[in-house]
């Protein structure tokens, strides 16, 4: 119950902040509903955009919500009904 109030709080504190601030590698894991540890993969993969603020490995990210907004709608999966009506047969 204590983890999931917390979850709740984080995600409070996400949505107050402005659209172009930039987000701890926590918030951005919250804000997309992963693990930070996911969330790093990705980064490190080249999968979604970031900034590391910083030289080195230990260096702290940070992410965009545009960023992490087109990072889901690049990876979202039509419906059948969606995709037939695009492909012509």
């Amino acid at each position: 119950l204590l983890d999931e109030v917390r979850a709740m709080r984080e995600a409070v504190e996400v949505d107050r902040k402005s659209d172009t601030a930039p987000l701890t590698r926590e918030e951005a894991a919250t804000y997309l509903r992963v693990h930070p540890d996911t969330l790093y993969t990705w980064a490190t993969e080249g999968r979604v955009a970031y900034s590391r603020l910083g030289d080195g490995k230990r260096a702290a990210l940070r992410f965009l919500r545009r960023d992490l907004d087109r990072f889901v709608s690049g990876h979202r999966i039509d419906t059948i009904e969606a995709t037939r009506r695009h492909v012509k047969l």
